[in-house]
């Protein structure tokens, strides 16, 4: 199954990397895995940032960490993680 296609997505080339980057997002972010490491069941993946990609008509995107913590991105690659949650 094509998710892309079946939730409407349109994609835009990246610049260094394969993955596609979705049209209209604030905040888009092309990294390269690093380094890697075996957790149990789970392997995190640290990633090094090689491009930023977003809309400067939408100044911050805020989303919620486990409806805990409130975090911004912005589309020049600035995050504010310091936000509370109301």
């Amino acid at each position: 199954m094509d998710k892309f296609a079946a939730a409407g997505f349109k994609t835009i080339p990246a610049t260094n990397l394969k993955p596609p980057i979705i049209e209209g997002v604030t905040a888009a972010y092309e990294c390269k895995v690093v380094g890697e490491l075996v957790c149990g069941d789970h392997t995190l993946f640290n990633g090094e940032i090689v491009a930023i990609h977003g809309d400067p008509q939408k100044p911050k995107h805020i989303y919620s960490v486990h409806y805990r913590k409130l975090v911004s991105i912005d589309w020049q690659g600035e995050a504010d993680f310091n936000l509370e949650y109301k």
